[in-house]
């Protein structure tokens, strides 16, 4: 049965004008499509020995709304509202983990963050990848800007995110990675 990694979610962004890698695990040696029919890309790829597959999408446009689709030979994957963008990474200490809602400004954003065109993904915070680390980062998921979700978002990266997303005029997503008080290793 074929799964992806925990990244891909519905909501996601992925990067515009590169390839685009998707993979995840399954059982060796069964096939692998995935598809964007937005964009009318489809690659096919095997799962390997080691029970891991990656295909890579050819470069894609900006755009919002559209489904991410991966079949193996035993399940059919469906993300929806899978936008391609700008992706960036928000990793660091307590200076990227400072909350928007805890920021000077930030109730004021809050109220207009849905109109932003960011996403964000929370990566768990643990200092090593053991079984609860694991669950909890098979249950995280992109989020769209909302007063409700983004308060608990890098204010850093949030503000970031925003003005990329106004001057370029693509959605932006953010893998939120940082941990106050951590080394990098976590």
């Amino acid at each position: 049965m074929i799964q992806t990694a925990p990244i891909f979610t519905d909501h996601m962004v992925l990067q515009r004008d590169k390839n685009v890698a998707v993979f995840g695990t399954g059982t060796a040696g069964e096939s692998v499509r995935v598809s964007l029919p937005a964009q009318n890309r489809t690659v096919s790829g095997c799962v390997g020995g080691d029970g891991t597959w990656c295909v890579y999408l050819p470069p894609l446009t900006a755009g919002t709304g559209m489904t991410l689709e991966v079949a193996g030979a035993e399940n059919q994957l469906v993300y929806t509202d899978v936008a391609v963008g700008e992706v960036w990474l928000a990793g660091g200490q307590s200076n990227m983990e400072f909350m928007l809602k805890d920021a000077k400004g930030g109730a004021e954003a809050l109220q207009h963050c849905a109109e932003s065109g960011v996403r964000c993904f929370r990566v768990p915070r643990n200092t090593f990848p053991d079984a609860a680390y694991a669950q909890e980062f098979a249950e995280s998921r992109w989020e769209l800007a909302t007063p409700e979700t983004a308060g608990v978002w890098s204010a850093v990266a949030y503000w970031a995110a925003q003005e990329l997303a106004q001057r370029l005029g693509v959605p932006v997503g953010i893998v939120g990675c940082n941990y106050g008080g951590s080394s990098v290793s976590c």
